[in-house]
């Protein structure tokens, strides 16, 4: 394997907190958008916003682990000589 394919906690800690930064950037966006039409509906959004970067976070979190065993089971694989 090569060094850019070996698995990370540390980058998976940067890749999983970056899309929540990306998230809550989105989500502040329209919360004070709508927020100039009424409160009450901008703490909905606020609320719906942050169980969405949540669930984000588990979705990055979750593909880069399942991209990680996969490479390295495929890797598994070319050292025991099979190609399925």
């Amino acid at each position: 394997m090569s060094a850019g394919s070996d698995f990370s906690v540390a980058r998976l800690a940067v890749t999983v907190m970056g899309a929540g930064v990306v998230g809550l950037a989105v989500v502040a966006g329209i919360t004070v958008a709508v927020a100039q039409a009424s409160a009450g509906v901008a703490l909905v959004v606020a609320l719906l916003g942050v169980v969405a970067v949540i669930a984000l976070m588990g979705f990055v979190a979750r593909r880069s682990i399942d991209r990680a065993i996969t490479t390295q089971q495929d890797g598994e694989s070319r050292r025991e000589g099979h190609t399925g």
